[in-house]
Order: structure tokens, then C-alpha cells, then sequence
């Protein structure tokens, strides 16, 4: 692999006139729904039907919700499997890694197929390799994951099948374990992004030469999930820093805007809706925030107590945006009633 041989530390702009507002029960309306399984969901999806995946990490299974009749199926999963992440592609095919097993595995029509990782089989890296974030590269058609403990990402043909001759995954050293490799996602013309929390640095991969390009942030930053914005650019919750960053994938111009509820927002999940909106949960705060990038604006959407902690959101393909909680175990969707 081959890597730039230097990197690039960017200021992060500074807002000094943001604009807040609480959203009103008459623009958004947010209801929930009582998960069977109670045990730290972590993780949803939602495939192009609007049928919305749930990972219960802590109880080895995915729920499956329709929302039209608002009943759950439970796929339960290998005992310590450990569902940390969820992806559902454009086949319609759910994946999901699996931090506790050292594997990614994809669930077709209710059979599981399990893909081991080669630093797992192969026990070239120091450490349980722990998959943590998935993500689709629709350039090479493969399926992305970022490994949080030994600082490398993954990758897969979609259309792979298991095989106990040769391993699918191939995996690429992005830095070392210190790193703690967060979110990840396709930019759409042949790179893929991970955050790199433990050293507040944003990396590019290329999909075809694996050279690395680089973007150190402020010392704190905590850069957590990033996702593809309508307007293809990259958008990173910035966990340590309580803010939302905006990142330019072609010119690396970087602007950001502090977080409502800072110093209390702690900002972990962060979706996509197709009307180009932003959603990001605030982690401390109980709430979903809307952001606008257009106007620059920011929304508020109470949806649990501060102590529920938001741990993951997903938009579905009529704009609403779904929501799970670590404790007390609840689904829930906001809904834009105007």
C-alpha cells in the first residue's frame, strides 16, 4: 500500500451565527414502538421497500419491522455474533457485522452467510479483530467495513458467497489500532472515508490504488460516523468536539458548525434524507437533530430522555427518519406532519 507522505491539517471554520430552533409537535411528529428484544439494540437499517432492520447486539439478533402493520420478525444470530452495525444494499440483501464472531455475514431470504476476516483466520494482526461500520461502494460494487481494533478496513464483492477454499475479504492497513477506526462510507467516486476517532483524523481510501490521502483535524475532534450527503459531499458527527463537519471530497475544504446542545451533544449517528437534510443524534442529549444545509439551520427534535442515548438513525425512502435508543429499548420515527 502506498501512502502520501504527508497530511494535511485543515482549521475547522467557525460559525459565530447559527441558527436554532425547537421543532414543533405541528411540523414533526415522532412515534415509538416497543422492541421484543431489549438487550442494547445498536444498529438499523432500512432496505428500499421501507422495511426497517434492528441489531440487538448484546442478544445476537436482528428484528425485522413492517411498518405497515407494525409487527416484528427476530432472526436470532450464533451465540456471541454481537451485531455492531447493519447495511442493507441495493439487492436488498441486510448485512451486518459482527464484533463478538470476527466476521461480516449477510442475511438472504432468513439463511445467514458468514464471511470471516483474514486477520482473524490468519492472526497477522495483534488482537480480536472487532468489524465496527459498513458501508456500500457502488464504484466496484463491494461491501466497505472499518475493524476498530486493529486500525484496517475490509472489503467484499456483493454478490460473494462463502467459500472454504479462499476467504472474500480482503483487508487494507489504514493505521494502527491506536487510531479506532470509526465510521465509513463511499463517496462515490472511487474513494471510501473512515473516521479515525483515537487520532481526529478523517482518511480517504482509494478503492483501486489504496493510497491514502489524509485530514487531521483539532486536537479533540473525535471524528464518530460520517455519511454521503445528497449533495455528495461528506458529512462526519464530531463526538469530542460537539459538532457536525462538512467535508469537500474533491477540493478537502472542511467547514463545521457547533452542535445545539453543546458541550452536552456529544453527537454519535448521523443519516441522509433524499431531500438533503442532515439528521444526527445528539448522544447526551436525547434529541434528533435536523440540519439544513442549504440555510444553514438547524432543527430540534426532543425524542427521549438525555439518558436513552440515540445510538444509531436511518431514513427511509419517504423522508421518514427512524430512530433506536440503547436504553429502554425503543424504536421509534420522526415524521414531517407540514
Amino acid at each position: 500500500m502506498r501512502t502520501r507522505p504527508r497530511s494535511w491539517l485543515i482549521p475547522l471554520a467557525l460559525l459565530h451565527l447559527l441558527a436554532v430552533r425547537t421543532a414543533s409537535a405541528s411540523e414533526f411528529a415522532v412515534r415509538q414502538f416497543s422492541l421484543p428484544t431489549a438487550a442494547l439494540p445498536s444498529a438499523l437499517a432500512v432496505d428500499d421497500h421501507g422495511v426497517v432492520w434492528v441489531a440487538v447486539t448484546h442478544a445476537d439478533t436482528l428484528l425485522r419491522l413492517d411498518p405497515s402493520t407494525g409487527s416484528f420478525t427476530t432472526f436470532k444470530l450464533p451465540n456471541r455474533t454481537h451485531p455492531a452495525a447493519l447495511l442493507s444494499d441495493p439487492g436488498g440483501r441486510l448485512w451486518f457485522a459482527s464484533s463478538g464472531l470476527g466476521l461480516v455475514g449477510r442475511l438472504d431470504r432468513g439463511r445467514v452467510n458468514e464471511f470471516v476476516l483474514p486477520s482473524l483466520v490468519q492472526q497477522k494482526v495483534a488482537g480480536f479483530p472487532t468489524p465496527r461500520a459498513l458501508t456500500f461502494d457502488p464504484s466496484a460494487d463491494e461491501v466497505w467495513f472499518s475493524i476498530q481494533s486493529n486500525g484496517r478496513v475490509g472489503r467484499l464483492p456483493r454478490l460473494s458467497e462463502p467459500s472454504r477454499r479462499e476467504l472474500s475479504i480482503r483487508e487494507l492497513p489504514v493505521a494502527s489500532s491506536v487510531a479506532r477506526l470509526q465510521g465509513i462510507a463511499s463517496d462515490g467516486h472511487g474513494g471510501v472515508w473512515v473516521a479515525e476517532s483515537g487520532v481526529d483524523r478523517v482518511t480517504r481510501v482509494d478503492v483501486t490504488t489504496a493510497t491514502l490521502r489524509r485530514i487531521v483535524l483539532p486536537p479533540g475532534s473525535r471524528p464518530h460516523a460520517v455519511v454521503r450527503g445528497a449533495d455528495g459531499r461528506l458529512w462526519f458527527t464530531l463526538f469530542g468536539s460537539h459538532r457536525l463537519l462538512r467535508l469537500d471530497p474533491n477540493s478537502h475544504a472542511v467547514k463545521s458548525w457547533i452542535m445545539p446542545s453543546a458541550p452536552r451533544s456529544s453527537p454519535v449517528a448521523i443519516t441522509a434524507d433524499r431531500r438533503g437534510a442532515l439528521w444526527v443524534a445528539e448522544y447526551d442529549a436525547g434529541t434528533v437533530v435536523r440540519f439544513d444545509p442549504h440555510l444553514e439551520a438547524f432543527a430540534v427534535v426532543r425524542v427521549a430522555p438525555a439518558l436513552a442515548r440515540v445510538q444509531a438513525l436511518a431514513a427511509d425512502p419517504s423522508g421518514r427518519v427512524w430512530f433506536v435508543t440503547g436504553f429502554g429499548a425503543r424504536l421509534g420515527v420522526i415524521e414531517r406532519v407540514r
